[in-house]
């Protein structure tokens, strides 16, 4: 049934007298239309019908607030409610999925609730996923404004281009991984996209393993393939050894220019080569 049409067919049932049971303090949503017939108009919540979700759903008993005449504080609001009050209420319906660990999770656990990020009234669905917001990144980034100039800077994830959105990576509803990261580890998350990078290899560089964080930001960064800092200053954070790898060179030299450590050691994420041993094959 259309916006329009139910809006007509609820409009019929104000005509009757509105009755309850004793003990009942349900109201019914017909009742609601009078005053909130706008934003019954936009709620595009997904089995918003209002035979599988009415309004006292989310709002819970209204026939203290009808029979009041609309005063305040008779009926729940959830933008005036806790944090974590509102968000029991969504999760009474939205306990599976993506939103199973919910509990417990970062923003969970700094009152970041569901309508901090989501707008059930959304007019004619205007922001995907009944967001607050354009669009995922910005939602994320009235948080996180370190993110947002990260991303700003020359090597950068293709977030802005729009070929990712911070979900690809992140579970916003919780996850049991740091960071609320989509998968088990940094890595695991980083190989969706760089499988070449996987391995297994004959012989592995231990930093590369343990983390792609030890060497790239993932948010975005002023040097090449989002790099923590240029070689060689970088690779000279764990080989601080005699000779070449930590001696002072000028700007112009093979250990120095361009890529640095990688012009020799260009298998730097582990080599297959029988002669690999130092990522040079």
């Amino acid at each position: 049934m259309c916006r329009a049409a139910w809006i007509a067919v609820h409009a019929l049932v104000l005509a009757a007298p509105l009755a309850r049971a004793a003990g009942e303090e349900l109201a019914g949503s017909a009742a609601c239309l009078p005053c909130h017939a706008e934003a019954a108009a936009a709620l595009v919540h997904r089995g918003a019908d209002l035979a599988d979700a009415e309004c006292e759903s989310c709002h819970g008993p209204g026939w203290a607030h009808v029979e009041s005449g609309g005063e305040a504080g008779t009926i729940r609001s959830l933008a005036k409610m806790p944090a974590r009050e509102a968000a029991a209420i969504c999760r009474e319906c939205h306990t599976a999925g993506n939103t199973v660990h919910w509990e417990g999770s970062t923003h969970e656990q700094h009152d970041i609730g569901c309508t901090s990020c989501h707008s059930v009234h959304n007019p004619a669905g205007r922001h995907p996923a009944l967001l607050t917001k354009s669009s995922i990144q910005e939602t994320c980034y009235g948080c996180h404004a370190m993110q947002r100039v990260q991303m700003m800077r020359s090597s950068h994830m293709p977030v802005r281009e729009g070929k990712l959105t911070c979900t690809d990576c992140h579970n916003p509803h919780g996850s049991v991984t740091e960071g609320l990261l989509v998968d088990r580890s940094v890595n695991d998350n980083c190989y969706r996209c760089h499988a070449d990078k996987r391995g297994p290899t004959l012989f592995e560089h231990p930093p590369v393993r343990e983390s792609c964080l030890n060497c790239h930001n993932p948010h975005g960064s002023i040097h090449e393939s989002m790099l923590v800092a240029r070689p060689p200053r970088l690779c000279q954070n764990c080989h601080i050894n005699s000779r070449h790898p930590s001696e002072p060179r000028t700007a112009a030299s093979r250990f120095v220019f361009n890529k640095g450590c990688v012009n020799c050691h260009s298998q730097i994420h582990g080599s297959n080569h029988p002669s690999g041993i130092r990522a040079m094959r």
